[in-house]
């Protein structure tokens, strides 16, 4: 059985919360923006409620089979074969979305702070700290990820109030640009930012019981909805619509945009300094999952011989990927429709369970 260690609520609300707000560094807020127009933070009302009952969803699935991870859940619910195929398609979703997030760091690293750095050097200086994470094991992860919570909180709240001068209240309007319909539907693929909420069912034997896992992930969806919320509202009421929709990296342009006189400029050396260790972070636990449910899959019980074949994998699957139109195009896919396996899955797997009468047996009793 492959050991992860243990970790309290406060490390659970860490891990959630950077991993889902890292996507505002990148072309993710930009996307939206396409999306919903200067509306985009409006979205956040729609996306975080319905990430909530699909959370409590989950909660009630693995509730149901107390002692089992989301891996053991789907093979009781599904049997050995399916169940495992459906862990499969989830293992293979999360490097997916890790490949892309490596590869639109490095394009964005390169375009913006090394121009002439060759990009294959880029990909491997992101990738020794990540492998190194994934070797070093969840509960190292976990401290690490709450050792730094603080300063990126810092950092982003720092960021969002040196901007005040920035804003124009009417950069916000037309308010429901498409219509509170369009906006809806929009928030209802958007939930798919959260479904990094879907780790602590895989490491659920390592939150200290049910009670931690229901505690955690609530407050980590609330917390991270609250700043994205910001960040966004922040967004769209420094940039009119026809400017945010064409950046490519909103977050960028915001810090480049902060000046107080003739001697305070360039505030996004701090930008940089949150993006790389973010960035570094959130890939590290996606990789993780990707091992853990691997090794629980097929029963093995040390992750750290797959740690190096994994990063050769994923630098050549970053090298063979197409150019970043390519990239932009793939994530959007994702975006829309990620979300049916985040949530859909362990869904579908409660419905089953409950329709067969399918129920884990309480140990310790």
């Amino acid at each position: 059985m492959l050991t992860e260690g243990k970790i309290g609520v406060y490390e659970t609300i860490c891990i959630v919360l950077i991993a889902v707000t890292a996507k505002l560094f990148f072309i993710d807020p930009g996307q939206l923006a396409k999306l919903a127009g200067p509306a985009g933070w409006l979205v956040q009302l729609v996306a975080v409620p319905i990430t909530l009952v699909s959370f409590l969803f989950i909660f009630l699935l693995m509730k149901r089979f107390p002692g089992q991870d989301l891996v053991s859940v789907f093979e009781t619910v599904f049997g050995k074969i399916a169940g495992s195929i459906i862990s499969i398609i989830i293992a293979a979703t999360v490097v997916f979305i890790s490949v892309l997030f490596t590869r639109e760091f490095s394009e964005a690293i390169k375009a913006y702070v090394y121009p002439t750095t060759p990009l294959s050097m880029i990909i491997i200086f992101f990738l020794i700290p990540v492998l190194i994470l994934t070797y070093l094991g969840f509960e190292t992860i976990a401290r690490i990820f709450s050792s730094f919570v603080y300063l990126y909180l810092i950092g982003i709240i720092s960021i969002l109030i040196l901007s005040v001068p920035l804003y124009k209240y009417y950069n916000l309007f037309p308010l429901f640009d498409g219509g509170i319909g369009h906006l809806a539907i929009v928030g209802l693929t958007r939930c798919s930012v959260y479904g990094d909420i879907l780790f602590l069912a895989v490491l659920i034997n390592s939150l200290q019981g049910i009670d931690h896992f229901k505690k955690g992930g609530l407050t980590a969806i609330l917390f991270s909805g609250m700043f994205i919320f910001a960040v966004l509202l922040s967004l769209s009421l420094t940039f009119p619509k026809a400017v945010f929709t064409e950046l490519t990296i909103p977050m960028l342009a915001l810090t480049r945009s902060i000046e107080f006189g003739t001697f305070f400029h360039r505030f996004e050396s701090i930008y940089v300094f949150l993006w790389s260790i973010s960035a570094i972070l959130a890939v590290g636990i996606n990789l993780y999952i990707f091992t853990s449910i691997y090794c629980k899959v097929f029963r093995i019980t040390d992750q750290k011989p797959l740690v190096l074949p994994l990063g050769v994998i994923i630098f050549s699957l970053n090298i063979l990927l197409p150019s970043s139109t390519g990239i932009v195009c793939l994530l959007k896919l994702f975006r829309n429709h990620s979300c049916l396996i985040y949530f859909g899955m362990p869904i579908l797997a409660l419905l089953v369970a409950a329709v067969r009468g399918v129920k884990g047996i309480k140990t310790g009793a």
